[in-house]
């Protein structure tokens, strides 16, 4: 599946006749890492260190996985042993989405990173707080957002996609002062919610598109919360239900009360 981000990393690299990228966190190779169009691609994910830490049946090519990932260790690892005159054009950041790992790859990600080259981070504009807590929605954006959020007081120059659960993109200036290490924020969810455009400063030369889901559900709790997550993931932005069960039956509420309460279905 090609991804928005893979396309606008793509851009960007025929934009500015990048040569060398870096991958921070591949997860499956297929679905972004081999589709970028780039001389020199290296990454990094502790995921391939041995075949027995990727899942039967997971991806598909598995011959190619473990030829693919560069350094098959954690981010802090792949940093601690990388010769400090190597760097990259570009470097896509995708790893680990907690705060505080994802602050000590941007901080690295600078450190190897050209003149005039460029750092995009993924996952940065989460649109429900369950999709900052990891086990609590299938789209896990982490708090990411808050490593965004401390760009501009380091002097950064950056703006913030809206689409594909948040695109951030750096331009690598030489103005920038990043300390060796992020202090936690003191953001909440809330404060995103309440000041989401200026803390991403989101761009709104791409606008994302309002796209609802109508339709009748029956006697469907047995399957309505993959129904709803399913269509969230697609980027529906919102889903109106007809509820057409029994006066007895069954209530969607019981299983999909969350996804009622904010407001995300009616």
């Amino acid at each position: 599946m090609n991804h928005f981000h893979t396309e606008i990393i793509n851009k960007f690299i025929a934009k500015y006749g990048y040569k060398s990228y870096l991958e921070i966190g591949v997860g499956n190779p297929e679905n972004n890492y081999l589709l970028i169009e780039c001389e020199e691609k290296e990454c990094i994910d502790p995921m391939y260190i041995n075949e027995d830490t990727v899942l039967e049946g997971k991806f598909n090519a598995m011959e190619i996985l473990g030829k693919c990932v560069s350094y098959k260790m954690t981010s802090d690892e792949a940093f601690e042993i990388m010769p400090p005159d190597k760097k990259y054009d570009m470097i896509f950041i995708d790893g680990d989405h907690t705060e505080e790992q994802s602050g000590r790859d941007l901080i690295n990600a600078f450190k190897h990173i050209t003149e005039n080259g460029m750092i995009i981070m993924h996952d940065t504009n989460p649109e429900f707080a369950e999709d900052t807590i990891i086990g609590d929605s299938v789209a896990w954006n982490g708090e990411v957002w808050k490593t965004v959020s401390k760009l501009r007081e380091c002097g950064a120059t950056f703006y913030t996609i809206g689409e594909d659960f948040g695109i951030t993109v750096i331009k690598h200036t030489g103005s920038e002062q990043l300390p060796e290490k992020f202090e936690p924020s003191n953001l909440t969810f809330d404060d995103l919610s309440a000041n989401r455009k200026m803390i991403l400063n989101i761009d709104n030369l791409y606008p994302t598109l309002s796209v609802a889901l109508c339709c009748i559900v029956k006697m469907e709790n047995l399957y309505l919360r993959d129904f709803v997550e399913y269509y969230k993931n697609l980027g529906i932005t919102q889903i109106i239900l007809y509820d057409n069960n029994d006066e007895n039956g069954e209530y969607p509420q019981q299983v999909i009360g969350d996804y009622i309460d904010s407001g995300y279905v009616i």
